[in-house]
């Protein structure tokens, strides 16, 4: 968050109730606890700099954003312009396909994939369903959560970023697990739900909360 650094692009997929929402506001008290390191050094940054950007129809994430911070709404038609503006900053979009509407990926998105090392952008994208990914954005997602989510093999395979055989093992593994629990043994995991951390680049994919039915 100081300085040219590389960043994460992450998919969070899974069903309602699944534990997408305790992953998400994880990653956002990391990044608020970096920012609260970075103000204890005392140095002054543009006020562009170390932004929390949110797209969050049911208003999960508004208890963790501080005075500048961005929050999307649907009508907004200048967003991506906000998010290309930011440097070192952190943007969380919920229900990612109800934001962008369509498979068809404007320019301007486009760009804040393009741009996002240089900017030191962080994005996190969470839908319930993995063909909610549109097409040309799953070729940047370099890091999943995978929850419980419908969706065959070939939906898996078609939308999600990395090598198809890992894939569709990690998908295999996740309905498995969570075929042991009825829904209410599920939630009452909370916060700790189940779920496949897989890093496409690694192409490597560790179980989280794997806990055995009691």
């Amino acid at each position: 968050m100081d300085g040219k650094r590389g960043s994460n692009c992450i998919g969070i997929i899974g069903t309602n109730n699944t534990g997408k929402t305790v992953v998400s506001e994880e990653i956002i008290k990391r990044f608020n606890a970096k920012r609260d390191r970075l103000s204890k050094l005392g140095k002054k940054y543009p006020s562009n700099y170390h932004k929390l950007v949110v797209f969050d129809v049911q208003n999960r994430y508004t208890k963790y954003m501080r005075e500048g911070d961005i929050s999307i709404m649907l009508d907004d038609e200048e967003w991506e312009d906000k998010v290309l503006a930011l440097r070192d900053s952190l943007f969380v979009a919920d229900d990612f396909k109800v934001l962008v509407g369509t498979d068809k990926i404007s320019k301007k998105l486009l760009r804040i994939f393009g741009y996002r090392m240089e900017y030191g952008l962080d994005l996190v994208f969470i839908v319930w369903h993995p063909r909610l990914i549109p097409p040309r954005i799953a070729q940047f997602i370099d890091k999943y959560y995978l929850f419980r989510a419908n969706g065959n093999d070939k939906e898996y395979a078609d939308r999600i970023n990395g090598e198809t055989d890992e894939i569709i093992k990690c998908k295999h593994a996740i309905e498995k697990h969570c075929s042991k629990f009825s829904e209410l043994e599920y939630g009452e995991q909370y916060p700790n739900f189940p779920f496949i951390y897989y890093d496409t680049n690694l192409n490597k994919s560790i179980k989280v909360n794997f806990n055995n039915k009691k």
